[in-house]
């Protein structure tokens, strides 16, 4: 970024929410908490009628944030509209369920943005329902480019900032609702480096309204469909992923508690991210 030794770089951090306030004030101290001088938050409620407006409209009376409360498109097009009226040089979305660990975050990934990176990803902790964190999510030893990323989203999506520039570069596809994230890492690959930094970020809340848990077979099918756009439909990858969904897909005509066929076939893709040359899938 041209100029940025003359000038701090400015920081968006945009949340979007639908019917989470139980949550929602955590994620708020997170931003407000942080060290860094010049950060805007933007968060875009999705007409929430569980009092998000509400708080949200208290949390303004002493805090600087840009935020609305209307019904949208959904969490992607949410994002999407965020990032058109971000104002940073560098811009991150961190959803309504998660939050930053501690007041440093912001600082030390704009260091590595000064350094020249085009996104920066670090590591986190699966929280509980509670906030408790459960089991730490390691710091990235994998490879970040587009072979490896059109297998497996490595990475953690909270604890990633990118370039403003980068982010209106590339729209995200808001016709999808599980799986937008990854699509938008795989096409970014193609152009820019996704610099890991070495650091705890994020909380990443686990919670059975959480879309990674309640999306269940239409988050699957979704995967596969992105899977499809990147890599053969004949290749190894994809005839694996596809065994899988529709395995998964049959799964769910057993009663639930009976069942024990969908934590086999999770199983079955995790040990495929232990194979060497990061083949694995997503899953």
């Amino acid at each position: 970024m041209e100029g940025d030794d003359e000038r701090r770089l400015s920081v968006t951090i945009i949340t979007p929410s639908f019917n989470q306030g139980r949550y929602l004030l955590e994620t708020l101290r997170s931003v407000a908490n942080q060290d860094y001088p010049d950060v805007q938050h933007i968060v875009m409620d999705g007409g929430s009628t569980d009092g998000s407006a509400e708080l949200l409209e208290a949390w303004a009376r002493s805090h600087e944030i840009v935020w609305q409360s209307q019904p949208d498109g959904g969490q992607a097009a949410a994002i999407q509209a965020g990032i058109e009226r971000a104002r940073g040089d560098i811009v991150a979305w961190l959803n309504s369920d998660d939050l930053y660990l501690d007041a440093g975050v912001i600082s030390d990934v704009v260091e590595l943005f000064r350094a020249g990176a085009d996104a920066v990803t670090g590591a986190g902790w699966y929280i509980s329902e509670s906030g408790e964190r459960t089991k730490k999510i390691p710091v990235l030893d994998r490879r970040l480019d587009f072979d490896a990323l059109r297998g497996v989203d490595w990475i953690l999506q909270p604890a990633t900032f990118f370039r403003r520039d980068v982010l209106l570069r590339f729209p995200i596809d808001t016709s999808l609702t599980f799986a937008f994230d990854w699509d938008l890492f795989i096409r970014m690959a193609r152009e820019i480096t996704f610099t890991p930094i070495d650091r705890h970020i994020a909380g990443y809340r686990l919670h059975p309204s959480g879309k990674s848990i309640s999306g269940a077979g239409r988050r699957k099918r979704e995967l596969l469909d992105v899977a499809g756009r990147y890599n053969s439909r004949g290749s190894t990858r994809y005839r694996l992923m596809r065994m899988l969904v529709r395995g998964y897909e049959r799964a769910d005509a057993f009663p639930r508690p009976l069942n024990r066929t969908r934590s086999v076939f999770t199983a079955v893709a995790a040990v495929t991210h232990k194979l060497p040359g990061n083949r694995g899938i997503q899953f």
